[in-house]
């Protein structure tokens, strides 16, 4: 199954397993306010369904692009003030520019090769003011290698349960597999049964950033934790501003 048709069978119960996003809005807040406190207008790729982007509405104008309609369909009802593009985040051209481009939840690792890594580096450049700030975010190797030893994790999504387990990819380097099973209820007594399979990758940090150099120069690198899970290690955030 590819990563769109995964994402619109997720989508039913994204927002469940995600719950909170207070600490990514509030990140990306931060790193907004200082490097480019003078932001009016915003842009998120991949934006799910959009809980990011309603956080941010009280202070921008928002912009959400998504390749997934059934992501896009939450994502619609919960921002409805929110302009939203049904569109590849590595061949977008929209009708405006924006102050700050941004791409969290570590969606860039969704790109199989290093040139479409690029495509999205090129088009956030070209969407982007003079000045402009693309902050994104990845699980590095690092990361995928601790969440591959991890097992299996479940996450309860009300009354569903999503579970995923991380392997690495049989035949290519730096390729990992997210094998996602989601139980969704139907009644008391049963579930309908949805078994995904994600692919994903990441580059090495010198890779990543020599290809920001010829098109960004770089504000920050910023490594998080956002749990005490020890899995959770080597997601990071770039912030970058356009040359």
């Amino acid at each position: 199954m590819d990563t769109v048709r995964a994402y619109d069978v997720y989508a039913s119960v994204y927002d469940s397993v995600k719950q909170d996003r207070s600490n990514t809005i509030d990140l990306i807040q931060g790193f907004i306010n200082q490097h480019h406190p003078s932001t009016k207008q915003v842009l998120e790729l991949a934006c799910g369904t959009g809980s990011i982007l309603k956080g941010l509405s009280t202070t921008y104008t928002v912009t959400g692009l998504d390749n997934s309609a059934a992501m896009l369909a939450h994502a619609k009802r919960k921002v409805p003030e929110c302009t939203f593009y049904l569109a590849d985040m590595t061949d977008f051209h929209l009708g405006q520019k924006f102050d700050t481009i941004y791409c969290v939840h570590n969606s860039i690792n969704h790109l199989l090769s290093f040139a479409e890594w690029k495509a999205l580096f090129d088009r956030a450049h070209a969407q982007l003011k003079p000045n402009g700030l693309f902050i994104f975010d990845l699980n590095t190797e690092e990361r995928l290698e601790l969440l591959a030893k991890r097992g299996i994790g479940v996450w309860p999504a009300d009354n569903d349960y999503v579970l995923v387990k991380v392997g690495k990819h049989p035949e290519r380097k730096r390729h990992y597999n997210w094998e996602v099973r989601i139980f969704i209820q139907k009644d008391p007594y049963s579930f309908t049964y949805h078994p995904l399979a994600i692919e994903v990758s990441t580059y090495p940090l010198e890779k990543i950033l020599g290809a920001l150099g010829r098109r960004f120069s770089l504000a920050d690198i910023v490594e998080i934790r956002e749990t005490n899970d020890p899995a959770d290690y080597g997601r990071m955030y770039i912030i970058c501003r356009r040359a």
